[in-house]
């Protein structure tokens, strides 16, 4: 088992793990998630999970969402 990786390809999303996540925003800039609340993701953003931390997605809105993954 290794890290995660995930990309929104399209739609919105919401995130929530049992550690701080690592999100860099499609539009610029990085930022440190808390595992306190879901993060919200939008088209462009991606997000990296350390190895055996438990996640989950949410689609929040009505339209689908698409998400591309890479599982090390």
């Amino acid at each position: 088992p290794g890290p995660e990786f995930a990309l929104v390809e399209s739609g919105s999303l919401s995130v929530a793990a049992d550690a701080e996540l690592a999100i860099v925003r499609g539009q610029g800039g990085e930022e440190r998630g808390s595992s306190e609340s879901p993060i919200a993701l939008a088209a462009g953003d991606r997000v990296g999970f350390p190895a055996g931390v438990a996640f989950s997605f949410a689609n929040p809105g009505d339209a689908p969402a698409r998400l591309l993954t890479l599982v090390v």
